[in-house]
């Protein structure tokens, strides 16, 4: 879905719009397809192309990325428990 970014000679973002929106005329604006993970945080005004930022994982995300890293460790720990076990028998 295309973005509406409108923004001032120094590259300040002014406005966003998503959705449905009238071009402006006379100031300064593009209008572009935003990468999914990216967010704008400047428009580059002598190149006229627009400054993305990796959108910062949420607090829900950082602790399920822990979860998994975690369970991945007691799965390698229990397997490798199981095979000392299996050794002694």
């Amino acid at each position: 879905m295309k973005t509406l970014i409108i923004y001032d000679n120094e590259g300040s973002i002014i406005q966003q719009i998503t959705g449905s929106y009238r071009v402006p005329v006379g100031i300064p604006y593009l209008e572009l397809e935003i990468p999914e993970g990216k967010h704008v945080v400047a428009v580059n005004v002598e190149t006229k192309e627009p400054i993305f930022e990796d959108i910062p994982k949420s607090e829900i995300e950082i602790l399920r990325n822990k979860i998994a890293e975690q369970e991945q460790a007691i799965l390698e720990l229990t397997t490798t428990l199981a095979m000392l076990q299996g050794g002694y028998n």
